[in-house]
C-alpha cells in the first residue's frame, strides 16, 4: 500500500508543475490588437532578448489584407499599398517597392513559422507604426487604408492633358535601332523587331525572349535589358517634363511564380 501512495503523490506533483508552466505562459503572451479588437494567433508574438517585437508573418499580414506567399526557398512575397514586398529569412532588410528597408533585427523562423519585426508593418502595409505596450503586454496595429484612394487612383492621362504640347523625342526608329543585352550571354537572348500585332491600336511591337541554357534552366528576366539611346536628342532642362508612355505584355512565362517584372529607368 505504501508503494501505491508514493506513485499517486508523484503523479499529482507532476500535474501541478505542468499547470503552473501553462499558466505562466498565458500570462506572458503578447496580445495582438488590430483597430482596437483583439485577434487570435496560432503562433505567439515573440519578444527577443534585444527587445525586438516579432509577429508571425503570414497570419499578421493576412489580418491587414495582404496576401503573403512563399516564392522560393526562404523568400516570401506579397503586395501592400506601398508596392511589392519581398521578405527573406535571415536578412535584416526587407524589400518594399524595390527599396531595401532596414530592420532592427533579421527575419527569423521560430517554431515552424516565419517571424518578422513588427517594425516592418509601417512601410510594408503603409500604415502607422505598431505600438508595443510592455506593461499591458499588447501590440496595437492600425489597418492600412485599402480603399483604392491616393496613389492607386493616379491617372497619367489626366496629367498629360494638363501639359502644353511637347516634342516627341523617342520614335519607333529609335526603339528598333537600339540593342538588347543579357548577362547570361547573347546566345540565350532572342530579339524580334517589328512583330506584327493587333492590340489596342498597335500594329507592331518589339519582342524579347530568353532561351534555355545548357541544362534547361532559363535566365532570369531581370538579366535582360533593352536600352534606347537618346544621345544627340534634346537634353532635358530644368522645368521640362518628360512623359515615358509604353505598353508591355508578358505573353509566356515559365517561371514558377508566373510573373514577369519590367522596370523602366531613365538616366
Amino acid at each position: 500500500m505504501r508503494r501505491k501512495r508514493v506513485v499517486s503523490i508523484l503523479i499529482v506533483f507532476v500535474l501541478m508543475i505542468n499547470m503552473l508552466v501553462i499558466t505562466a505562459s498565458a500570462e506572458n503572451e503578447i496580445k495582438l490588437i488590430i483597430d482596437g479588437q483583439e485577434r487570435s494567433l496560432s503562433w505567439e508574438i515573440y519578444l527577443s532578448g534585444d527587445d525586438t517585437v516579432y509577429v508571425p508573418l503570414i497570419e499578421t499580414f493576412t489580418y491587414l489584407g495582404i496576401n503573403i506567399t512563399k516564392n522560393y526557398d526562404n523568400t516570401y512575397i506579397g503586395a501592400g499599398a506601398n508596392g511589392e514586398i519581398v521578405i527573406t529569412v535571415g536578412k535584416d532588410t526587407a524589400e518594399v517597392d524595390w527599396v531595401d528597408i532596414e530592420l532592427p533585427a533579421p527575419v527569423i523562423e521560430k517554431d515552424g513559422t516565419v517571424m518578422v519585426p513588427a517594425y516592418l508593418i509601417e512601410d510594408a502595409a503603409k500604415t502607422q507604426m505598431p505600438v508595443y505596450d510592455a506593461q499591458n503586454r499588447t501590440l496595437s496595429i492600425i489597418s492600412p487604408d485599402n480603399t483604392g484612394t491616393g496613389e492607386d487612383s493616379f491617372d497619367i492621362g489626366k496629367v498629360i492633358e494638363t501639359l502644353p504640347e511637347g516634342e516627341r523625342i523617342i520614335t519607333q526608329d529609335d526603339l528598333y535601332g537600339s540593342n538588347a543585352y543579357g548577362e547570361a550571354g547573347w546566345e540565350y537572348l532572342e530579339v524580334k523587331k517589328g512583330v506584327s500585332i493587333n492590340h489596342d491600336g498597335y500594329t507592331d511591337a518589339l519582342q524579347l525572349k530568353t532561351r534555355e541554357m545548357p541544362y534547361g534552366e532559363v535566365p532570369a528576366v531581370s538579366n535582360i535589358a533593352y536600352r534606347v539611346n537618346l544621345t544627340g536628342k534634346q537634353d532635358m532642362k530644368k522645368g521640362d517634363v518628360a512623359v515615358i508612355h509604353f505598353k508591355a505584355r508578358a505573353t509566356e512565362v515559365t517561371d514558377e511564380s508566373g510573373k514577369a517584372n519590367l522596370v523602366v529607368l531613365y538616366e
